[in-house]
């Protein structure tokens, strides 16, 4: 019996993979908003600027949140308008295969996204190549795995709570171009928090992927690992040596150019990098901060969904309001002369609680899916 089901499950989570597939590779607009835009401006800005250590993961992680929250969110509205979502609804799937299907393609896509543009990346500009090998795995690899969460618990939130789709998309646009523009992509990370703009990096501790970003940016500069220079008459060399702020700090951080030579600004000199990121020079307060975001957002989550699944329950197949009926509607029953009038009745009587408020369209459109759903039971 137990393999009997899994099996099963097994069958039905991959259907959904194969339809999500469909849809994901059919738009050329994800394919364009989820890969091109991020990758040309990571592109653009590595072609002038490739010995910096935070441009590539900064561009990386936009394409991340672009995927992993803004194509995901459009994904589920354009369902949602084509009634999509409500014919999957009307179907016997376990709550969790489709959870656990949406999820990991979601990873899956997001992942793929981040490895083509990371490629890229190494192959093109061999300055960051050069900093692979001082990288501090750990935090890039966290940093990474927890823009995508939060960025798919966000845009699970928006979606749930959101039921305008203008509205809808327009938010995850705003989350996506923020990140684009004052994360470290668009403008370096190193001008928004530094020179003036703190109130910025203030203003962006609203932003739960700046926790993660800044940990990433950290990480692959690897701060815990900070250089000192040894000069030998014209020649500047640079050796790992003692770290110089902390963890989340970064001061003098050498520049150099694809060929290795470093970069000189107008007087001849090494041009370096100093970012303090705002968190005291300590990772954990930028790790704790991150819990917080994904725990706000994920208990909320938890709370539409345990509604959604109270609602279903107390709904089961019409024994909510449907079928109170006010005594007019009984007569004109009781009058009708054939089956096509009855259905007619019936539909007039529906269209009238859809039009009443809200409450009642949603308790109308519940009651519809119950019943469909236990036909189809009923049929199989």
């Amino acid at each position: 019996m137990f393999n009997n089901n899994f099996r099963k499950n097994l069958n039905i989570f991959c259907r959904l993979w194969v339809v999500q597939s469909r849809y994901w590779s059919d738009n050329i607009m994800n394919l364009f908003l989820g890969i091109a835009v991020s990758l040309y401006t990571m592109v653009c800005w590595l072609s002038f600027k490739s010995g910096d250590p935070f441009l590539m993961v900064s561009g990386i992680s936009v394409g991340i949140i672009r995927n992993g929250l803004h194509i995901y969110q459009k994904s589920l509205v354009d369902w949602r308008i084509h009634g999509t979502n409500q014919r999957l609804e009307t179907l016997p799937i376990p709550k969790y295969v489709r959870a656990a299907a949406t999820i990991t393609f979601n990873l899956a896509t997001t992942f793929g996204i981040a490895l083509f543009m990371f490629i890229i990346a190494i192959l093109c500009f061999p300055a960051q190549r050069d900093l692979l090998p001082h990288a501090n795995g750990l935090m890039v690899i966290s940093g990474f795995f927890m823009t995508w969460l939060v960025s798919y618990l966000m845009g699970t939130v928006i979606y749930l709570y959101v039921k305008n789709p203008s509205a809808c998309q327009m938010i995850g646009l705003l989350i996506y171009t923020t990140s684009l523009n004052f994360l470290g992509l668009a403008f370096p990370i190193q001008v928004i928090l530094n020179n003036g703009w703190t109130w910025m990096g203030d203003v962006l501790y609203l932003w739960p992927q700046r926790f993660s970003l800044n940990i990433l940016q950290a990480g692959f500069a690897n701060v815990t690992h900070a250089f000192e220079s040894i000069k030998t008459g014209e020649i500047t060399t640079w050796v790992e040596g003692q770290n110089y702020l902390g963890i989340m700090n970064i001061e003098n951080f050498p520049l150099f150019n694809n060929d290795g030579t470093p970069v000189l600004d107008k007087n001849g000199l090494q041009k370096t990098l100093t970012v303090d990121f705002g968190f005291v020079g300590k990772a954990w307060i930028a790790y704790l901060g991150w819990t917080g975001w994904a725990m706000f957002y994920g208990l909320i989550t938890i709370y539409k969904t345990i509604k959604n699944v109270i609602f279903h329950e107390k709904n089961e197949y019409g024994k909510f309001a449907v079928n109170q009926s006010t005594s007019r509607y009984i007569v004109q029953i009781k009058r009708a002369k054939s089956k096509e009038e009855i259905e007619m009745i019936h539909q007039s009587r529906i269209d009238e609680l859809r039009n009443k408020s809200n409450l009642t369209k949603t308790i109308v459109d519940q009651v519809q899916r119950e019943m469909h759903i236990k036909e189809y039971k009923n049929n199989d």
